[in-house]
């Protein structure tokens, strides 16, 4: 159902239904994140988690400009754009006018395996080798040393095979960044 979904249409069933249904898997064993980064739907991704922090915090964090009418090679550029800049820009420090507050259940859902490897949303960003979506997660302070079933988790995965996969090494620095953030909480 995902896969067919427009952004109006997820936005208002966001704003009526049970958060905690988002952490139910599927018959597969994804939760409605895991399909959208499995599936690189960065529109749907973004919608599911503005709208998580709108209704648990009143805000959302990150306000993008976005037209769903253009090119999904242009979506996707904007959204590379936009949110690896927000991770270059990330602040490790104590200010917290810099730092999101995310909801218990915001990290349930970041941190949520998957049924048969227990791979996080991240970790599938960067098994897929998209950026765009592994800066997204990361702005959202997805952890990326959350280990699978196998005990591998995407620091380690990213940090093995990163070359190979062609990703850029911002990314490593980005990662640090959060793991360094969530260590002084």
């Amino acid at each position: 159902m995902l896969h067919d979904i427009e952004i109006k249409s997820l936005e208002y069933l966001m704003q009526r239904i049970s958060l905690k249904k988002l952490l139910m898997l599927n018959d597969d064993g994804y939760t409605p994140l895991h399909l959208a980064i499995r599936h690189e739907r960065y529109l749907q991704a973004e919608c599911l988690l503005n709208e998580l922090d709108k209704r648990s915090n009143g805000q959302k964090y990150y306000k993008r400009d976005f037209r769903s009418d253009v090119d999904i090679k242009e979506i996707k550029k904007d959204f590379q754009s936009y949110y690896e800049k927000v991770c270059l820009q990330m602040d490790t420090g104590q200010n917290e006018g810099t730092r999101i507050n995310n909801s218990g259940l915001k990290r349930q859902l970041l941190e949520a395996g998957d049924m048969r490897s227990g791979n996080t949303a991240l970790f599938f960003a960067v098994e897929n080798r998209s950026e765009p979506l592994i800066y997204f997660l990361l702005a959202h302070l997805s952890d990326p040393c959350i280990e699978n079933l196998c005990g591998q988790d995407a620091k380690t995965y990213f940090c093995e095979f990163g070359k190979s996969l062609n990703l850029s090494l911002n990314i490593d620095n980005t990662m640090e960044k959060i793991i360094q953030m969530r260590m002084s909480c």
